[in-house]
């Protein structure tokens, strides 16, 4: 499998206003939607690491106020830079050309 990086788009967008990006990948169980959410740093409000979250949400939850309880298999990791950002994706089977703005992909968080 061929990962493509990040678009210049979403470079830019960490680097120049430190917005997340996000992508929907697809579930490991049956009604649920599954999302991968990037934080890059940002030392105005001292986060000093980029973050890497992912996890599963019953689908009819994804537009409603939801508790954390409902999230499933949700992981958050913290790396000190991009590429070992891109390599936890690469681990994850996930390719970093699926991220874009968290409004596009219906991120629920």
């Amino acid at each position: 499998m061929i990962y493509m990086p990040f678009s210049m788009k979403t470079i830019n967008a960490f680097e120049m206003t430190r917005r997340m990006s996000a992508c929907e990948i697809p579930a490991k169980h049956k009604g649920h939607r599954a999302f991968v959410g990037i934080y890059p740093p940002d030392t105005e409000h001292r986060q000093t690491q980029w973050r890497i979250t992912r996890f599963e949400l019953p689908s009819g939850l994804v537009d409603q106020s939801f508790p954390q309880e409902a999230m499933i298999d949700w992981q958050s990791l913290r790396r000190d830079t991009l590429e070992e950002i891109e390599d936890v994706l690469t681990s994850w089977g996930i390719a970093s050309s699926m991220f874009d703005a968290p409004w596009n992909c219906d991120w629920p968080l």
